[in-house]
């Protein structure tokens, strides 16, 4: 039985207004799911730097400074120093203030080089004086050895023990 074009009216009127859809005419709502979807997206294209170890790699870094892109050779490192959202570099001659953990830069840079002691610090091995069971020492600078990071450190270490 075909129907009237009556009782389609009669139809519409009952169902009520018409609701939005997502037609051409209201693009917004795909829009925003997009841009979400593309920020989640690039977080995954993020190029990790190799580390020193790889074939190829660089001898110096360039870390950012207020000056430019300054130049840095990792074994002149004597010790990281993270302070809430900022991390120092101390050098012999100078200090480098960057905006990374502790942990990104120990990433970075050399894992046959730098040890961390405690939450906070991590030492060039290539400059320590002395190791002792609750600290260490470079020069007359002493750091604290935690509990936590002892054994991962005297890994790093060559030790060689009489008996």
């Amino acid at each position: 039985m075909p129907v009237k074009r009556s009782m389609m009216a009669d139809l519409d009127a009952a169902q009520g207004p018409a609701k939005p859809s997502l037609r051409r005419d209201r693009p917004w709502p795909i829009i925003r799911s997009l841009n979400k979807t593309l920020k989640s997206d690039a977080q995954k294209f993020i190029v990790k730097p190799r580390h020193a170890s790889d074939p190829g790699s660089p001898d110096v870094y360039f870390v950012k400074d207020t000056r430019g892109l300054v130049r840095i050779d990792p074994s002149h490192i004597q010790y990281l120093q993270a302070d809430g959202n900022y991390l120092e570099l101390h050098l012999p001659d100078r200090r480098v203030v960057l905006r990374n953990s502790l942990a990104e830069v120990l990433k970075m840079l050399p894992p046959y080089l730098l040890c961390q002691v405690n939450r906070a610090q991590a030492v060039n091995i290539q400059h320590l004086d002395l190791i002792g069971p609750e600290e260490v020492r470079i020069g007359e600078l002493a750091f604290t050895l935690s509990k936590h990071y002892r054994e991962p450190f005297i890994s790093c270490v060559q030790v060689i023990s009489g008996r």
